[in-house]
């Protein structure tokens, strides 16, 4: 029984190399059919005619070989486009990530701004205006303005505690050009005669220009 069966697998190796051998000799035949073809087209064929196209052929080669050349650059960029691309991808989920555990975070309970509103307050006047409307402006921060009596806008920047700083804010002002720019005074966000608020808190106004009397409304 097992010599019937080896001599089946001999028999099919045989027949499948056979056929093989068959299918090789089919191809060889073939080449040699189209071989001897164009041997006849050759030789009947116009030597310039020949040589133009063997010079076309080549022409024809040197462009795909430029072609397959350019084609290995632009995947080559495609490749580092690709690997930009992934490290923004990153970059982009790992501020996600810290945006989502910002926000998960309590919210912060720091003490809110001082209230200006409250107390001695000194601010350093920079006009008066009755016929100009600066009013648009004192969305900034700091830039605040009010209207007496006769209609006269008086417009303050900033907000101090203490007299000294609004005095050096003051003379900053004046050297950038603004000469009009004097010191008043606020309590409880009335507008009050700075000497008798300087009085009450005890600071001095006797700090001029340049070492001389204020010039602070007074």
């Amino acid at each position: 029984m097992k010599k019937i069966f080896v001599y089946m697998l001999m028999f099919l190796a045989l027949g499948l190399s056979s056929e093989a051998m068959a299918q090789k000799k089919k191809k060889d035949k073939k080449s040699k059919k189209e071989a001897k073809e164009w041997k006849k087209k050759m030789k009947t064929m116009d030597p310039l005619a020949f040589k133009a196209m063997s010079e076309e052929l080549q022409v024809l080669k040197g462009e795909a070989a430029t072609k397959d050349r350019e084609l290995s650059a632009l995947r080559k960029q495609v490749t580092s486009k690709d690997a930009e691309v992934a490290a923004k991808d990153a970059q982009i989920a790992e501020l996600q990530q810290k945006i989502e555990a910002m926000n998960m975070q309590p919210k912060d309970v720091s003490p809110t701004a001082e209230d200006f509103t409250k107390g001695i307050v000194y601010k350093v006047q920079v006009g008066a205006f009755k016929n100009k409307d600066l009013t648009k402006y004192t969305a900034l921060e700091n830039f605040d303005w009010e209207k007496d009596a006769d209609g006269v806008k008086k417009y303050t920047i900033g907000h101090f505690r203490d007299y000294w700083e609004a005095d050096t804010f003051k003379k900053y002002l004046r050297e950038m050009g603004v000469k009009d720019a004097w010191i008043v005074a606020y309590e409880d966000n009335q507008r009050k005669d700075i000497k008798e608020v300087l009085d009450k808190s005890g600071a001095s106004g006797g700090g001029g220009n340049s070492g001389g009397g204020s010039d602070d409304e007074f």
